[in-house]
């Protein structure tokens, strides 16, 4: 699973090779979700510039099969 450009300006790709997701959410510092994406893709193109302001970020995709991902987002 890659996550890419990181660092971002907030628009970026989560790419999941041969898995594919069932839901991906993004979390703040805080621990609030700031961003839910609910679909069944093997690829995802996150335009959430307006959304995400300057900061770290974690990503939680939960995958068929019932695993889940985390990774570390920068938004500069």
């Amino acid at each position: 699973i890659k996550v890419y450009p990181n660092p971002s300006n907030g628009n970026f790709t989560i790419n999941f090779g041969s898995l594919k997701s069932k839901s991906v959410a993004i979390y703040n510092a805080l621990g609030k979700k700031v961003y839910v994406n609910n679909s069944n893709e093997s690829k995802l193109l996150i335009q959430a510039s307006s959304l995400l302001t300057a900061g770290v970020y974690i990503i939680e995709a939960k995958l068929e099969g019932g695993s889940t991902y985390h990774s570390r987002l920068v938004i500069e």
